[in-house]
Order: C-alpha cells, then structure tokens, then sequence
C-alpha cells in the first residue's frame, strides 16, 4: 500500500439532507453514491487505496458496499473485546489504530483503564501496546502522533458530541524532535521502517 485516504463509509450509502435554517428533524435520507463512485474512480484511476472508517453503527448497505469495494476497515485497540496487555490480536482485513481522531488517545486511555490514573504508568503500558501493534500481523498500523508523543487526553483532538474545545490541539516542534530517533528505532525494531527489510 503506497498510499491511502481514510472515506466515512456511510456518507457513500445515504446522506441526510434538510432545509437551510432548519431543525435536522426535518431532514430526510437519500441514497449516497455508493458503488459506483468508486468503480468510476477505479475504472479512472486504477486501484484504490482506501480504508472505510467502519465504526459505530453501520447499515448492511455500508457493510456491503466496504466489502464490495474491497476496502479494509478499521480496528480500534481501545474497541478490543480483550485484553490488549495480554498481545495485540488484530481483525485480519482491517487497518490496526492504536487510537483515533475521535477516541481518547492511547496513553489517555491506558492511564484510564489499566493505570488507576497514574500518567507515567499508562505511558508505560501505551509505549508496550504500541510496540506489540507494530509487532502484530496488522497489514498496517496507524499510530497518532499524539500517540507517538505519548501524550495523554489533554492532547485529545476530538470529543464526538461535544461543542467546544476540539481540534485545537497542536504539536510541539521540539516534542517531535525528541521523539523522531525513538520512533524509528521502534519501527525498525519491528520491521516496519519504510525502505528496510
């Protein structure tokens, strides 16, 4: 996989529409593009390297259409059904995340869950589990880079639901800096640093 663009499933099978200044109770759905946007493209531009963002509540014409195309989704470690301290095991098919946009970040969510709220162990516990994703079979792992920084929630980039205070989080140059040499020796370690065997 050269390249990727990440589509919101759902918006391709059905839309929901209403009048400008209106309440979206007064909406209505229509049928999305579907299928054939994407063998349009396809036919166009050849493969397409895209992963469906397949949470939440999905219609079986999402499920169909994700799965027609050909387009890996989504496995969100912080979604596991197990123990993720135990090894990484992640949905073949899908893309392995160590968190989202939309999720509490990694170290968030292991200080939360496995830390009793002490930061410094669940940066402990997020470094691991981000090792053992990048150890696993996943195809590909896509890590934030609030996760590569081992930041907690307050680095968090979106609260669903929420009005006020999303997407104003912002990297530190200096953070990155700090963290470029470990990371490539993280992704050397387990094989998964671009151009190396």
């Amino acid at each position: 996989m050269t390249a990727c663009a990440w589509i919101t499933s759902w918006a391709f099978t059905a839309t929901s529409v209403f009048p400008a200044g209106e309440a979206c109770a007064e909406g209505r759905w229509l049928a999305g593009p579907g299928k054939d946007l994407f063998q349009t493209a396809y036919n166009e531009l050849g493969p397409l390297n895209f992963i469906a963002e397949d949470l939440g509540y999905l219609t079986p014409g999402v499920r169909a259409m994700a799965s027609t195309c050909g387009f890996p989704g989504m496995d969100v470690l912080e979604f596991s059904d197990y123990d993720v301290r135990c090894g990484v095991h992640p949905t073949p098919g899908k893309i392995l995340y160590t968190s989202t946009h939309d999720t509490s970040t990694l170290t968030g969510w292991c200080t939360r869950s496995f830390a009793g709220g002490d930061e410094p162990s669940g940066v402990e516990v997020a470094a691991k589990l981000m090792s053992d994703a990048l150890a696993s079979d996943a195809p590909l792992v896509m890590m934030p880079l609030q996760d590569i920084l081992g930041l907690g929630d307050d680095a968090r980039m979106n609260v669903p639901g929420v009005a006020t205070g999303n997407w104003t989080w912002q990297a530190d140059e200096a953070d990155i800096a700090a963290a470029e040499n470990k990371t490539a020796q993280l992704l050397r370690n387990n094989h998964r640093f671009w151009g190396e065997a």
